[in-house]
Order: structure tokens, then C-alpha cells, then sequence
């Protein structure tokens, strides 16, 4: 798992820690129907953009994946079905009973602006095998920021 907390930590904080309330005010404006689409459209994908750029390491992203990003967003029904996937998040009831049992290992960048890192390690208290990486100085984007790290410790953990 990279930067993405376990769906019952996520909803429990979601409900009892105001931080992650306020840090995650996205996911509650996008369930207005069309808005989000028109602010998000608006200067040629600004806000989406700033939100990955904005807040990674500085100089993460290039010049040409923004324009790839961009146009990838501009593709008919792209950006609504982004919106679908938060949209569709309040009708989820999360019910899992028990720990993963299968070997999980969570990566997690330290400086998150997303998500609180107490999340991480809550999440590791689900699984009965996993570890935890948080990755110094990495933000919410560190599959980008240190990929090499990142596909690294993946390799590692995959040849147990």
C-alpha cells in the first residue's frame, strides 16, 4: 500500500480526528453534482494540478508530465469518473472483520499533507504480517518523489 490507509482506519478517522476532517474537504466538495467539474476544469486543470505539484517535493514533477497529466484529464469522461470513485465512497459501508492475513507492506511518506501518519500505523495494526516504511521527507506523491526507493522495497518485499 502506498500513502492509503486501510478503508476501516480511514472512515473511523474520518469521523473522530478533526485534522483528517479538514485535511480531507475534497472528498466532501466533490460530492456536489457538476461543480467540482466546472471549478476543477477551470484554468486548464489549475487546482488538480496544484494539488499534486503543490504539495509534492519541489521539482517532482516535469514540465511534460504536467502537460500528460492535463491532457489525460481532458479525455471525455476522465476527470467524472476520478470524482465517481470519492463519489461513490459514501455509499461504502465498511465492514471488515479481522486482520489481513496475507504479508502487506505499507510505504508512506512522512510529510503526508493528505493524510495523517497515525493512519499508517494504525493500518499496520490490521494486518497479522506487515510492516511499515515510512519514507523521510517524502510527501503523499513519494511513488514519484523516490521511485527508486519505493520500486526497491517493493522488489524486496515480493522475493519473501
Amino acid at each position: 500500500m502506498i500513502n492509503i490507509p486501510h478503508p476501516v482506519v480511514m472512515a473511523k478517522t474520518l469521523r473522530s480526528n478533526f485534522k483528517q476532517l479538514i485535511k480531507s474537504w475534497y472528498i466532501f466538495f466533490i460530492q456536489l453534482p457538476y461543480i467540482p467539474e466546472f471549478v476543477i476544469r477551470l484554468n486548464n486543470f489549475f487546482m488538480l494540478w496544484h494539488a499534486m505539484d503543490g504539495t509534492a517535493i519541489e521539482k517532482t514533477f516535469k514540465k511534460e508530465e504536467e502537460l500528460k497529466y492535463k491532457a489525460s484529464w481532458h479525455q471525455k469522461g476522465a476527470l467524472q469518473s476520478m470524482l465517481n470513485w470519492y463519489r461513490a465512497s459514501r455509499y461504502r459501508t465498511v465492514i471488515i472483520k479481522g486482520k489481513i492475513e496475507i504479508p502487506v507492506m505499507i510505504l508512506w511518506g512522512e510529510n503526508d499533507r493528505f493524510l495523517e501518519k497515525m493512519m499508517a500505523k494504525k493500518s499496520l495494526e490490521k494486518c497479522t504480517n506487515g510492516e511499515l516504511k515510512i519514507i523521510e521527507g517524502a510527501t503523499h506523491w513519494v511513488h514519484h518523489e523516490k521511485p527508486t526507493m519505493v520500486n526497491n522495497l517493493i522488489g524486496e518485499f515480493l522475493k519473501k
